[in-house]
């Protein structure tokens, strides 16, 4: 705490906050054009009450932190009125943790209970009241997006020593293939599973960083109702349906690895409970957040009927090879 010269007790962490996104007062800025156009592309010019609101500082404080913090270039105290230079990325971080808090504490448990019904009753989600919920959500969920000319990447290990072609890299035929249940996929469906960066799609295929895989650059001409599981949550209330929805977004049932070599893989239940219901709203893709990166994937229903091209022929790569792109056969 501090006290202000009018006598009121100034909480520190306001104090704190004010005095680490402060950078100047406006007087303190050079006004040259190349200078002044790279400074005020990354900080914000404001007065110094609107930079208090928008730290969500009381108002009761903002006269006494008027004569608590200074001009940290020139020392000069600073108005309420008076324009300042801030750093308001700071508060932007405080609020996108306690964005994320909020929706955590509401949903998780929920979430979490939910993920403990399925992995004792597969194909009963439906029963449960979780389930119940997530379905009128999905049914009602009003923030899919479109596709429009993105290059995405599909992987594929090395199985043999032959040369894998574009046809090679497209969703496996089932009558020629043995599916095994994925994500977002029960045993026998082929779905498309692309990676939004070469790095996650070999990791996805390999899960290490020194293998070797085939890849295909494929472009989405054009893709629409996709579900996106990977944004980042709303800056809106939300109701009930849509708080749900934002829980799935954080929550860690999205990303759980499972362990390749085991038949039994609770991981995947509640991403295919939300597969089912994306299919039968016909809802045709999914972007969910990668297991082993911090990037994305993306599933997709019905690739068969995908408007896409293939750019270029699949190419073998590594994430750890020094050139990341190799030819045919120095290093198969």
């Amino acid at each position: 705490m501090n006290h202000s010269e009018t006598g009121t007790i100034v909480p520190q962490k306001y104090i704190k906050l004010t005095e680490e996104c402060l950078i100047s007062c406006v007087n303190d800025i050079r006004y040259d054009r190349d200078y002044s156009k790279v400074f005020f592309e990354t900080y914000s010019q404001l007065t110094f009450r609107e930079m208090l609101h928008y730290l969500e500082i009381p108002a009761k404080y903002h006269d006494e932190l008027r004569t608590i913090v200074t001009c940290p270039q020139c020392g000069a105290p600073i108005g309420l009125d008076d324009y300042v230079i801030a750093d308001l990325s700071e508060m932007e971080h405080i609020l996108y943790k306690r964005k994320f808090g909020y929706i955590s504490r509401q949903t998780k448990n929920e979430i979490d209970r939910f993920y403990t019904f399925l992995s004792k009753y597969p194909y009963l989600g439906a029963e449960h009241e979780t389930g119940r919920k997530i379905s009128a959500a999905i049914a009602h969920y009003d923030k899919l997006i479109s596709l429009e000319n993105v290059i995405l990447y599909r992987a594929r290990n090395i199985s043999s020593d032959k040369q894998f072609a574009q046809s090679d890299m497209t969703a496996p035929n089932p009558m020629k293939h043995t599916i095994y249940e994925g994500r977002y996929n029960h045993f026998g469906q082929s779905h498309l599973y692309m990676s939004y960066s070469e790095e996650t799609a070999q990791l996805e295929s390999c899960k290490s960083v020194n293998a070797v895989c085939w890849i295909q650059q494929i472009r989405i001409n054009r893709l629409e109702r996709v579900l996106d599981l990977n944004r980042l949550p709303s800056d809106s209330s939300q109701n009930e349906s849509e708080l749900l929805i934002e829980g799935l977004l954080i929550n860690r049932t999205l990303t759980k690895k499972a362990q390749k070599n085991r038949s039994w893989k609770p991981q995947y239940f509640v991403t295919r409970f939300i597969a089912d219901l994306c299919k039968m709203n016909s809802i045709s893709a999914i972007i969910y957040p990668s297991s082993q990166s911090a990037d994305s994937n993306i599933v997709i229903f019905e690739p068969d009927k995908l408007d896409c091209t293939f750019v270029g022929q699949p190419y073998l790569y590594s994430v750890n090879a020094v050139d990341k792109r190799m030819e045919f056969g120095s290093n198969s």
